[in-house]
């Protein structure tokens, strides 16, 4: 059992709660600057748009790059990443399908299933070869609420290596230590105090469990010393 001490996850339910009202204050480019809710909005707001009327998804490349500086990523845009292809890759009815089959797995195999999204569209993503798991892993984190992604970035990476024995920095073996985690800890987290979400985001945002995936990701980042 890998138990989260209850200050840890307090600190970051804080830090989550001001980032989804008030956004990132350390975003070197302001005009970029966005908050959580925004980014959910804009993001999960398309999907389920897509989902429940067969509206169109239209993303404008700026907001992809919002998301990108909002969420300190810049990097990324070093090797040119087709931005465009995360519209494509939203609106293919494949990633419905495949939250469907989901629903019913257990929670590994619905974390498995996550690995796999961010895998997938990361090498999509890429011009030069390789992936861009940092952004795929962002971009779905805010676009597909309810499916089981987590933030893979290689500052996590390098946490989970030192404090819980992750054994390599694949996507998939990086899932499998959160769900882990996640589910250790879920209890706590799940008694967390939350901000009003989007009335036609709620049910997603709850079914996926969203809110405390926000939370891990943060508490392990910037509170497990």
């Amino acid at each position: 059992m890998n138990k989260l001490d209850r200050k840890i996850i307090i600190d970051a339910c804080c830090e989550a709660i001001h980032l989804w009202e008030f956004g990132n204050p350390d975003v070197a480019k302001k005009e970029y600057a966005r908050t959580d809710k925004e980014l959910m909005r804009y993001f999960g707001g398309a999907w389920i748009d897509l989902q429940k009327r067969g509206k169109t998804v239209e993303y404008d490349i700026q907001v992809i790059k919002a998301l990108i500086h909002t969420c300190e990523i810049q990097k990324v845009l070093i090797k040119n990443p087709k931005l465009e292809e995360c519209e494509k890759y939203i609106s293919n009815k494949r990633v419905g399908r495949l939250l469907a089959v989901s629903e019913d797995k257990s929670l590994a195999a619905k974390w498995d299933y996550g690995a796999k999204f961010i895998f997938d569209l990361g090498k999509i993503l890429s011009t030069v070869g390789g992936s861009h798991p940092a952004l795929a892993s962002r971009f779905l984190f805010f676009a597909v609420p309810q499916a089981s992604i987590f933030n893979y970035s290689n500052p996590l990476v390098t946490k989970l290596q030192r404090k819980y024995g992750l054994k390599d920095s694949s996507v998939r073996a990086v899932g499998k230590v959160m769900a882990g985690l996640y589910e250790d800890n879920l209890a706590e987290l799940s008694e967390l105090p939350r901000p009003k979400f989007p009335s036609k985001l709620s049910k997603s945002i709850r079914d996926g469990g969203w809110w405390e995936r926000r939370v891990l990701d943060l508490a392990i980042l910037n509170y497990v010393r």
